[in-house]
Formats: structure tokens, sequence, C-alpha cells
């Protein structure tokens, strides 16, 4: 009981620790937000000076494994055209067309994607590589207020519950180090985080939700000189941010709860038939 009784000790003492750095780190970050002004070297984190931060999804774009920029003589007519092993037979078509015409002045590119495990290339133990989507962060300065609001609500709605669930996890090892056993004080601890994190998940997703309607997407192009047509090089839709790993942990945090609940019960009748 000694061992168990000192193991909680030492992670109330953790997490206690823990909880009063971020504590610290909240404080300066709401004292740069308020009195900050950028340029800052102080400023390293979304702040309404320059911006909240908003989940996004990264859709690549590969042209082609052979790629054609043209023009015609007075660049009335440009464009780009790519092609790989699985392209159709038309595009494929369109591209040996250009390729084979004169009257367009072109440039070809071969695309390719390497793979390395130090110095070796280890292609050939593939069958495939292609882009997929990849998730990631933006930063958005919006000049609507209503935006601007719900940005700030939900950069700081992750802050404050990563500082109750501390608090909530220090308190539940601080009732350990007093009673190692079933009780209602370690039970509501756990239900408290588990709730907390089911919370946070719901209201996280449903403002990401709302702040989908703002905007569809984010294209990133390049231009070329002499190419009236833009290049495409990636696409950044907004993200719902959904967890279902989240969701799980916090559901089983209950349900460990709602058991340490019946093995308290359990425990009380044990004692009253002694």
């Amino acid at each position: 009981m000694k061992q168990k009784n000192r193991l909680a000790s030492r992670l109330y003492i953790i997490t206690t620790a823990i909880f009063i750095i971020a504590v610290l780190f909240s404080i300066h970050i709401i004292m740069c937000d308020i009195f900050v002004k950028p340029p800052s070297s102080l400023v390293s984190f979304p702040n309404h000076n320059y911006g909240y931060s908003v989940p996004v999804k990264i859709q690549l774009n590969q042209p082609g494994d052979s790629t054609i920029t043209y023009h015609n003589a007075d660049r009335s007519k440009s464009g780009q055209i790519g092609v790989t092993k699985h392209s159709d037979t038309e595009t494929r078509q369109m591209f040996n067309n250009i390729l084979k015409d004169t009257t367009y002045s072109k440039t070809l590119t071969i695309d390719s994607l390497t793979m390395h495990d130090g110095n070796k290339f280890i292609n050939k133990e593939f069958d495939n590589i292609a882009f997929l989507k990849a998730e990631g962060y933006i930063i958005l300065k919006p000049k609507d207020l209503k935006l601007t609001l719900l940005l700030a609500t939900k950069n700081y709605l992750l802050l404050f519950t990563i500082l109750f669930v501390l608090w909530s996890s220090s308190m539940f090892f601080r009732a350990l180090t007093k009673d190692f056993s079933f009780s209602y004080a370690v039970s509501r601890r756990l239900w408290i985080v588990g709730n907390a994190i089911l919370c946070y998940q719901v209201i996280n997703w449903i403002l990401c939700l709302i702040i989908q309607n703002y905007y569809e997407y984010i294209k990133v192009e390049s231009l070329q000189p002499g190419i009236r047509n833009p290049i495409e090089m990636y696409k950044l839709y907004p993200d719902t941010e959904f967890n279902i790993g989240l969701i799980i942990l916090s559901l089983a945090l209950i349900v460990i709860s709602r058991l340490l609940d019946y093995g308290n019960d359990l425990q009380e009748e044990n004692e009253l038939t002694i």
C-alpha cells in the first residue's frame, strides 16, 4: 500500500508542477495577446495582433510524371498539361499533340518522387507512391468581428481545457494519495476529466463547422513568366478537427469512473457486512 501511495504522491507532484508551468505560460499568452504589439519576438503563438490558427487539410497537386508548360507566339494560348502512368488515353493524346506541335514554345518537366533510406533509393520496394491529403494549420486574421471572436474562442478553448484537465488530474492523484482505494472523490475527478475532454471535442467540432462557412478553400498557385494560366500547387480545405481518439478516451474515462463508483459501493457493503 505504501508503494501505491508513493506512486500516487509522485504523480500528484508531477501533474501539479506541469499545471503550474501551464498556468504561467497561459498568463504569458494572455498578457502578450493584450499588451504586446507586432512585430515582437515575444509573440510566437496565435493572437489577435496577427491572427489565429485554423486547422486545414492540404490537398497536394502533382501535375504529372511529365509536364509541358506551353504558349504560342502571341501568348494568346498558354497552359500546362501533365501525364502519369495512370492518365487516360485522351489526356495522353492531348499531351503528345502539344509535344509535337511546333507552333508552341514548350518547357518539358519530368516529375519524380523518390524514397530514401540514407543514401539509398528504395522506390523499387514500393509499387506506388502518390500524394494524399495532409493536415496542418494556417494563420488567419479576419476583418469580420464575428469570425475573429470564433477563432479566438476556438484557440483559447484548447488552452483552458488543457489547464482544467491538468488541474483535475492533479486533484485525482491527490485524492489517491490520501486514500488509495475505491472512493467517490477519485471517481468524481475521473468523471470530470472525461467529460471535460468530451465537451472540448464537441464544442471545438461545432466551432470548426461554423468557421467552414466563411471560406471554401485556399488555393496556392505559381505564375510563371510568359504563361497566362497559373499552375495550381495545392489547396487548403477547412478541417473539422474531429478526433475520434479523444471521443473514445473521454468515454472510457467516464465508464471507468462509473466502475469505480460500483467498486466503492461493493467496498462499503463489504465493510458493513464485516
